[in-house]
């Protein structure tokens, strides 16, 4: 979900290269600061930009994806008039042509327009997945929006004074067919309560959850101030990306701050991820342990066509809970040549890893029930594997 601006028709863009950040086409950065509130989950971006007519404004973005509701995203930009008196356009832009480095994960995408309110809607190659999104443009003027192909836009368009403001809101809901027979009237449908309790109704319940996970999970460090802003980023991305709310999703190798290994989950999150939820949050935990048990008939899968009885989790594990590692590496210049990867084959303690952590979980929770419906089961077919 992207927000696009132009100051007097000057494009503003950033661009991530450090010797052009502070360049954008046609326009000057004459400032640039950016902070992620790790106590608040959020995200802010303030810039002091001048367009080619000389008008200067102050942009200050602000976004974070809901902790309250994990259906939910927000972004805000507030926009003041430094000097001259410039015409402000904001385009909110849901585009359905992004991928992952490269490789698109869409089978079909169609964007939508319902009045001023923009959607789309997909299906996953591989998964048949099905994902909706649907956002509104909150602004103080008349909004346009349009639908092209896999790409929807809204459009406001405002005239500042010298020294005037004025605030744009993109709020979106996403849903998949994970959680709904209807995706897209699901979206709508919580988009139109997201628009009618605003933006700061939004933030501040999604402070609120922060300053209770914070309290369960927080580590104060006394007298070395790099240990302990390392140690709250290092929990702050592992809590983003845990399953709150779901026992079919564990958290991938790279969290939700990079695209390597697409999302698939390794034996790390148990041993090295796993054990502060267990401490801390061990619904959380116990969500985790669950992915693997709803999963069991994949590991099944893989000890049986490498001639074994019991459960042997995969290196790389995906929804199926079948192994994903690629036996193959992506060929190499100059002469396309492969490196065979055996991890898949070879690695032989993940099925361990995972009993465990399954054990861990249970003698630090006294959690009886866990253990007989369900760890038990993944703990004795590790057994059977060895």
């Amino acid at each position: 979900t992207e927000l696009h601006l132009t100051i007097d028709g000057t494009p503003f863009t950033l661009i991530t290269d450090s010797e052009s950040m502070l360049k954008p086409p046609q326009g000057l950065a004459l400032g640039y600061e950016r902070k992620l509130h790790l106590d608040r989950g959020l995200l802010e971006r303030v810039v002091l930009f001048r367009a080619a007519t000389g008008a200067t404004v102050r942009i200050a973005f602000t976004r974070f994806a809901s902790l309250a509701d994990q259906h939910v995203l927000a972004q805000r930009v507030h926009i003041t008039a430094i000097d001259g008196a410039p015409e402000i356009r904001v385009e909110a832009v849901l585009d359905g042509a992004v991928t992952n480095n490269g490789v698109q994960h869409w089978g079909q995408m169609q964007a939508t327009v319902d009045g001023d309110r923009i959607s789309l809607l997909g299906q996953t190659n591989q998964s048949a997945y099905v994902l909706a999104l649907a956002s509104a443009l909150v602004a103080p003027v008349e909004v346009s929006a349009r639908a092209d192909g896999m790409r929807a836009s809204a459009v406001a368009v405002v005239k500042l004074e010298r020294d005037g403001e004025v605030t744009f809101d993109k709020l979106s809901a996403i849903f998949t067919s994970r959680d709904t027979d209807d995706p897209l009237g699901t979206a709508k449908r919580k988009l139109a309560q997201t628009v009618a309790g605003g933006y700061d109704a939004l933030l501040a319940a999604h402070e609120s959850a922060w300053a209770h996970c914070w309290e369960a999970v927080d580590i104060e460090i006394e007298g070395d101030e790099a240990a302990q802003v390392g140690v709250r980023f290092a929990t702050y991305h592992v809590a983003i990306a845990a399953p709150q709310h779901d026992e079919n999703v564990s958290i991938g190798a790279k969290t939700l701050s990079g695209m390597g290994y697409k999302g698939h989950v390794f034996w790390d999150t148990e041993l090295f991820m796993l054990p502060p939820f267990t401490l801390t949050l061990p619904k959380v935990a116990r969500n985790m342990l669950m992915y693997r048990y709803n999963r069991l008939d994949g590991a099944r899968a893989k000890a049986r066509e490498n001639g074994y009885a019991g459960a042997m989790f995969p290196w790389e594990s995906t929804d199926t809970g079948l192994e994903t590692t690629p036996q193959w590496s992506d060929p190499f210049p100059p002469d396309g040549h492969r490196i065979r990867i055996w991890t898949g084959d070879n690695e032989q303690h993940i099925s361990t890893d995972i009993a465990y952590a399954v054990m861990q979980y249970w003698q630090w929770t006294g959690d009886d029930a866990f253990l007989i419906q369900h760890g038990a089961e993944l703990v004795l077919d590790t057994a059977v594997f060895w």
